[in-house]
């Protein structure tokens, strides 16, 4: 095989997701096992060696190969992001590699992995010449998936969280994970009947419609699938999910032997933070992924994201709208401003609710009914920014790097 450096020839790289017992190490053992001449070498990402039960995780098992690399007790999306790139760094001055695999950990979301892997400043300028990624593959398991995403259950609850800080769902780190992956290996189809499976592609292309779909059992999978593919971009993975698809007027055709669809929610009133959070205690049924922009009253001036995958919900900020900000700083660039502007409409600017809505079965009149109670009735508006600070706001508290938390008033009754 010939070498990468020195040849015009950047050394690829695969980073591999998905959650506990997906069957990532599997797949890439079977890689490893059938790389028919690639000197490949893996890099895993293991926050400890066994889950809380005792379940054996990521690399235990591929220690007994050559060319293997941990990076433990830590994950590479913040706190090992530069042991890994000294890692990478050192494969390619090495010379001896033809592909490098990173495997994630079983809780890591791929999106802030590879971005801050990109985005490094002192090696971004080597890394563009000498590396290049060539794939994010993200592994699902056929059989709990669906399960799992259903549930409510958070990172805390299964003693599988970074941190006592970390209060992600286990739904929101698989949505997350299915939806930046440009290959999504569908692993253990052989304990699921084939009705099953293709209900579950069904849904994955709903919530990633660019991803490739490739089924496997026991992480067997045609290598021309998953390496050297040159399928991977930046800029187009980071937009290929179906709610952002769908905010753009790109709605992934339905699929209808499943009733799955997708609809947009839009308004330009703020929502009452009481109602809004006692509306989002019920279930709306057949939602299986939802997520955009949304404004409180309360907080007229930050947009929130509003994650909802399977049941559980989760909301942070977004930063600031536009129309609260002075116009010097607002992009410089023709493109960014144009943007802008379009969605700027009197007398509150880009203020917005715009949420996308993925489901099977859904009953899109009665959601957006009931998210329309929410908004501010004529009498509430008139209250205007002042009036609106007083309102119940049980939303969780935001973080902005300039101004610190960002919380609502929780001194009076709910509505």
């Amino acid at each position: 095989m010939t070498s990468n450096v020195g040849t015009g020839r950047r050394l690829p790289l695969a980073f591999i997701s998905g959650f506990v017992g997906a069957g990532k190490s599997t797949l890439v053992e079977r890689i490893l096992n059938s790389s028919r001449g690639r000197r490949i070498a893996v890099i895993v990402n293991d926050l400890d060696d066994y889950s809380a039960d005792g379940r054996p995780l990521g690399g235990a098992r591929l220690r007994h190969y050559e060319n293997i690399v941990q990076l433990r007790n830590g994950c590479i999306c913040c706190s090992l992001r530069g042991d890994l790139r000294a890692q990478i760094n050192r494969m390619v001055e090495s010379n001896r590699f033809d592909y490098v695999l990173v495997e994630a950990s079983g809780i890591s979301e791929p999106l802030p992995v590879v971005a801050g892997f990109l985005s490094d400043e002192e090696l971004s300028g080597q890394f563009e010449e000498t590396v290049r990624v060539d794939a994010t593959i993200t592994v699902v398991d056929a059989l709990n998936f669906p399960l799992d995403y259903e549930k409510c259950d958070t990172l805390g609850e299964r003693r599988i969280s970074l941190d006592p800080e970390d209060d992600r769902s286990v739904s929101d780190v698989l949505a997350e994970q299915v939806e930046f992956a440009n290959v999504i290996v569908i692993n253990k189809v052989d304990l699921v009947a084939e009705q099953d499976v293709r209900r579950l592609e069904a849904i994955l292309h709903q919530l990633n419609p660019k991803a490739r779909l490739v089924r496997a059992s026991h992480g067997v999978v045609p290598m021309d699938l998953l390496l050297d593919t040159h399928s991977f971009e930046f800029e187009q993975a980071s937009q290929a999910s179906g709610w952002q698809r769908a905010l753009i007027g790109k709605h992934t055709p339905p699929a209808d032997e499943f009733a799955l669809e997708s609809f947009v929610y839009r308004a330009r009133r703020p929502f009452h933070p009481g109602r809004l959070w006692d509306a989002l205690q019920e279930r709306m049924p057949g939602v299986i992924r939802a997520k955009g922009f949304f404004w409180l009253a309360s907080r007229h001036n930050h947009a929130g994201v509003w994650s909802q995958a399977g049941h559980a919900f989760r909301d942070d900020l977004a930063g600031r709208w536009w129309a609260s900000l002075p116009r010097e700083e607002w992009p410089r660039e023709p493109v960014a401003q144009e943007e802008i502007n379009r969605l700027q409409e009197e007398p509150y600017g880009d203020r917005r609710q715009e949420l996308a809505f993925i489901g099977q079965g859904m009953d899109c009149d009665y959601i957006e009914q009931r998210l329309n109670q929410c908004l501010l009735d004529d009498v509430e508006m008139r209250l205007g920014q002042i009036g609106w600070g007083s309102f119940a706001d049980p939303f969780s508290v935001w973080w902005d790097e300039d101004e610190g938390e960002i919380a609502g008033n929780d001194d009076f009754p709910q509505a």
